[in-house]
């Protein structure tokens, strides 16, 4: 997978999150669902591929996230399409279209594993301790050769061997966090089949996937310098990290310690741009919007202040939280859609100075033919926030709606932006490469 298939996996992780924001009505961007929680394993996969691939790693490692890669593909076409998981996000629920894709997943799965260990020796019970195959070739090879041709010093064959080794530490993490999703995935399937019916809380993952992603987040923050770490961004990371200590009082330990790895990622590729300009931008960009991306997830998750308001027409509340707004229901009739009757709220949004800011009309759908209720959001975004609305109910007064304020959730599809123009400028540098384009290093 290039950069550019790694675009389409990020932009696809980023829209359906959006999706699950905008159309479920629960106010967050990921629910743990079994669904969404399969699909990150391609994403994990090609992220450690392309690192590994950078960083000149051994054959065997590559071809195996490669395989994986397209294997857990594979997976998430069979899980979601043959309803064996429970999710929003399944499309059919058909036992024998299950069983067709099962059959195919497993003898592509078969072949592909048999023709790799036949060709690349994955079953040979002699482990070589080289360093060209611990770390690749980059490590045991190249490195060693342009030492010894190049006349250069240990130290900097050492730093260099150290990050290759850091590569290594992110693709071992990398695989752990796999291992945890793929546990939590197949573990309630095989229990159902004891008699036992468990769900795995966000709890969990909280506790296995997130720390691991923790020295990824670290990790990431010396990508741009390799073999050196700049002692102004270093001290301007840790300045930081002691403001948000004390500004951050809401935010539990673990939540400043990723968000401040998120800020440590930031500040060193800004860092980067500003000493060597816009040398291998796409990376930069890439890493920069993942970095982004986290903030937005951490400061919307723990900031987001919720309000459940009983309101009749023409009530008008209080100031709600740091905004100082004020919400005032104005309405609440029936409108007619193409393939459904909505019941719609009208809520006007008053600043300190009894201005309207924006009128916000949330509804409830009814869907006759299919039976179902369908709760349809509205949301005023006040630049990196949201002023997030939901019609609880519609048969009855008070009417009860939901108030979410949530400070920079903007954030985390900026930064998801960022990095789909990051894997494109990469995509664009590695054409332009191949043609012979003389070009700037994007």
């Amino acid at each position: 997978m290039d950069s550019g298939g790694m675009d389409m996996v990020d932009l696809g992780l980023g829209l359906g999150s959006f999706w699950a924001y905008y159309e479920l009505g629960w106010g967050g961007w990921w629910f743990w669902d079994p669904v969404e929680t399969i699909s990150l394993l391609p994403w994990l996969a090609a992220t450690a591929l392309l690192h590994t691939l950078r960083a000149d790693s051994s054959e065997k490692t590559t071809l195996s996230l490669a395989l994986a890669g397209f294997i857990f593909c594979l997976m998430i076409l069979f899980f979601v399409r043959s309803g064996l998981l429970t999710s929003i996000h399944s499309f059919a629920v058909d036992a024998e279209r299950g069983l067709l894709l099962f059959g195919i997943l497993s003898m592509i799965t078969l072949v592909v594993f048999l023709v790799c260990f036949k060709n690349y020796g994955f079953w040979s019970p002699h482990l070589s301790l080289r360093p060209a195959e611990v770390f690749g070739e980059g490590v045991g090879g190249n490195l060693q050769k342009w030492y010894h041709n190049e006349g250069r010093s240990p130290r900097r064959l050492r730093l260099l061997v150290m990050t290759r080794m850091l590569f290594s530490v992110q693709t071992l993490c990398i695989w752990m966090a796999i291992l945890s999703l793929l546990l939590a995935i197949i573990y309630p399937l095989l229990a159902e089949q004891w008699g036992q019916t468990i769900s795995i809380s966000p709890f969990y993952f909280q506790a296995t996937f997130i720390p691991l992603s923790l020295p990824i987040l670290l990790s990431m923050g010396l990508a741009p310098w390799m073999t050196k770490m700049p002692a102004a961004a270093m001290t301007t990371t840790l300045a930081v990290w002691v403001g948000l200590f004390w500004w951050a009082q809401s935010i539990p330990l673990f939540g400043l310690i990723i968000l401040s790895a998120s800020v440590w990622i930031v500040i060193s590729h800004l860092y980067f741009i500003l000493k060597t300009g816009f040398k291998n931008l796409g990376m930069v960009l890439a890493h920069l919007g993942l970095g982004i991306a986290v903030m937005g997830m951490v400061i919307s998750t723990y900031g987001t202040q919720q309000f459940s308001l009983s309101l009749t027409v023409g009530d008008k509340t209080l100031p709600v939280g740091d905004t100082g707004w004020h919400i005032s229901l104005q309405q609440v009739h029936t409108q007619p859609g193409p393939n459904y009757t909505a019941r719609q709220a009208v809520i006007n949004i008053y600043d300190t100075q009894g201005r309207v800011v924006t009128t916000l009309k949330p509804e409830r759908r009814y869907f006759t033919a299919a039976k179902v209720i369908h709760t349809e959001v509205a949301f005023y975004s006040t630049g990196w926030s949201h002023l997030y609305m939901v019609l609880l109910n519609d048969d009855q007064t008070p009417y009860r709606i939901q108030a979410d304020y949530k400070p920079f959730i903007n954030l985390l599809w900026f930064g998801v932006l960022m990095m789909v123009m990051g894997g494109g400028l990469a995509m664009v540098s590695r054409w332009r490469k191949k043609r012979g384009i003389d070009t700037p290093s994007l």
